[in-house]
């Protein structure tokens, strides 16, 4: 299959945007197994939203040369900041044939890994006393405003699991074609048509790698801990954003029963590979 190439080697050819604690880190390193794509020096480079001021040349100078191969990167940072389309824009004049990448999750099980992240590898002494019902019973104006240190942390919860308004602001500046949306869950459950449907999106011949079933994990997000008052208010926030972007995308919408997580106890897990620091 013959594949597109941006018109200079050492732009990206395509990005994963999104969103954390998604599934990133492990999509970006399947798709980089294949042999017709090679790697950045590094897997979160955000340049779109946090290095704009550093210029092309820094940007470009994460990417291999290589012209006969497809380069990318993932930083989930360009979808959740992406409120307006002013990023894709950024984006969109880099390569004007950029591919986008959008791998959501269970926006309710988003949120409580955001939450168990800033545990376990941010430490912030805000959250850390906390347990996930008390940290997500902050008052919404107390988030809203940011206004002490534990609002502005679980300001990036909640924001970053709503999806719908963001992925709009991609829609305004990329063709639909241009945009793949998959859901977390298809790494886990059917990996190698879930890869199969992202190398057809790139263009590349469909490879199959038996790594593929190999899903590494870093921190779980234990669901169980959530209790039923919690689960409601998380779902009463996120569910209506949720359904309209499921509607807009094609995905098939779906709610977390935590009725059966806490009937089997089995523990939900991060798609990301173990002792991973990245957003993914």
């Amino acid at each position: 299959m013959k594949s597109f190439f941006s018109r200079s080697p050492k732009r990206p050819d395509f990005l994963i945007v999104g969103t954390m604690k998604g599934g990133t880190t492990m999509l970006y390193h399947f798709i980089t197994l294949h042999p017709d794509v090679e790697r950045a020096k590094s897997k979160e480079i955000h340049y779109f939203t946090l290095h704009y001021a550093k210029g092309d040349e820094w940007y470009l100078d994460h990417f291999p040369s290589h012209p006969n191969k497809l380069t990318g990167e993932a930083s989930p940072t360009y979808f959740h900041c992406a409120e307006t389309p002013t990023i894709p824009a950024a984006i969109k004049k880099m390569n004007d044939r950029m591919k986008i990448i959008l791998i959501v999750r269970d926006p309710v099980e988003r949120a409580v890994s955001h939450y168990t992240q800033f545990c376990k590898v941010g430490k912030f002494p805000e959250v850390t006393p906390l347990d996930v019902n008390e940290f997500f019973s902050i008052p919404f104006s107390e988030i809203i405003t940011r206004s002490t240190a534990l609002g502005f942390r679980a300001q990036q919860a909640v924001s970053f699991s709503l999806y719908f308004r963001n992925y709009r602001s991609y829609e305004a500046v990329f063709e639909k074609n241009d945009i793949l949306v998959m859901e977390n869950r298809s790494l886990r459950d059917s990996p190698f048509e879930t890869m199969k449907e992202v190398h057809n999106f790139l263009g590349v011949s469909y490879v199959k790698n038996n790594r593929f079933e190999q899903i590494g994990y870093s921190h779980g997000t234990d669901l169980t801990k959530l209790d039923s008052s919690t689960y409601t208010r998380l779902a009463e926030l996120f569910y209506p954003d949720y359904k309209k972007f499921c509607a807009r995308t094609g995905l098939k919408y779906s709610e977390l029963d935590l009725s059966a997580i806490h009937a089997t106890s089995n523990n939900q897990v991060d798609l990301s590979p173990e002792e991973t620091q990245e957003q993914g």
